[in-house]
């Protein structure tokens, strides 16, 4: 079957990647639905990802599968409460739970990071500048 643009499922994403990578990518799949039922799942080509939009809040997350471990990025990270600094990234906006082990994500925390960010208000919202808060 040939088409002009064909869909990217989330095989063609793990496809290079390892066993743990894959098993890993799923947990945090499983996680996010879990935590964040309306958030609704679309892989991305270009990003090699899979992010997640949410009814009220848009774009919440991301995750990012890499050679050695899968970031999940935050798409404004930058405003939520981390207390123990676990997330990572120095740009304007976007943090990263960066996760190498299926046994230790942080699994209170990242509830915590997709609760916090669900609940972030939208930048276009006439709702005054977004600022830092504690949760």
């Amino acid at each position: 079957m040939t088409r002009d643009k064909q869909e990217t499922t989330l095989s063609d994403i793990l496809a290079e990647h390892s066993p743990n990578i894959r098993a890993l990518t799923g947990t945090l799949q499983q996680i996010i639905k879990q935590t964040v039922p309306d958030a609704i799942e679309k892989t991305y080509p270009v990003w090699r990802g899979i992010g997640y939009r949410h009814p009220q809040a848009g774009y919440v997350c991301g995750i990012f599968p890499q050679k050695d471990c899968v970031k999940v990025g935050f798409e404004h990270g930058v405003l939520l409460d981390d207390p123990q600094e676990i997330l990572s990234g120095e740009g304007k906006q976007v943090r990263y739970l960066i996760v190498t082990d299926k046994q230790k994500i942080p699994m209170d925390e990242l509830r915590m990071f997709l609760l916090q960010a669900i609940g972030l208000p939208l930048p276009n919202r006439p709702r005054g500048k977004a600022t830092k808060r504690k949760v």
